[in-house]
Parts: C-alpha cells; sequence; structure tokens
C-alpha cells in the first residue's frame, strides 16, 4: 500500500469536512428540499474529485 502525501490527505480531510456538512444539511431537509439534491449532487463531485486525484497520484509514482 502506498503511502498518501500530506497534501493530499490535507485536502481530503477539508472534503471531509464539507461532506459532513452536506450530510446534516441533508438530514434537516427530511430528503424533500431542494438541498438534498444539491447535496446530493455535490457528495458525487467530490467522490469522483478525490478518487481521480488520487488515482492520479497512484499512476505517477
Amino acid at each position: 500500500m502506498k503511502l498518501i502525501p500530506p497534501e493530499l490527505m490535507y485536502k481530503i480531510k477539508v472534503v471531509h469536512g464539507e461532506m459532513k456538512d452536506a450530510r446534516e444539511k441533508v438530514m434537516h431537509s427530511a430528503y424533500c428540499h431542494p438541498d438534498f439534491t444539491k447535496a446530493h449532487n455535490d457528495l458525487i463531485d467530490v467522490t469522483s474529485w478525490v478518487k481521480q486525484v488520487y488515482f492520479d497520484h497512484a499512476r505517477y509514482r
């Protein structure tokens, strides 16, 4: 297993904080609020971004 570089770890922590905020927003909106759709799309964007950055980094090592 390769070690994750510190700059990527920092970005993952920032993204994790954003995901927690989005999750709380979704839970408070009872899943029927327009914020739910936005938070869900943000989660998908963030997840794909982390995968892309991590795998691009792993490919070039």
